[in-house]
């Protein structure tokens, strides 16, 4: 297997109390390519609702 070259692990993102990305990992080796290939749009509104607006790039 490749030389490991990013690591991610356990990634969470919240705004406020409320967690909108929970527990995200994953692995890049070397000479693996990544992309995502997405662009992703996160509001919170003041009722308390999160919505999500994803772009495929």
């Amino acid at each position: 297997m490749n030389e490991l070259y990013i690591s991610v692990r356990n990634l969470t993102k919240s705004f406020g109390k409320r967690k909108v990305v929970d527990d995200l990992s994953f692995d890049v080796h070397k000479g693996e390519f990544f992309s995502a290939c997405l662009f992703i749009e996160i509001h919170l509104l003041k009722n308390g609702w999160i919505y999500f607006i994803i772009y495929r790039v």
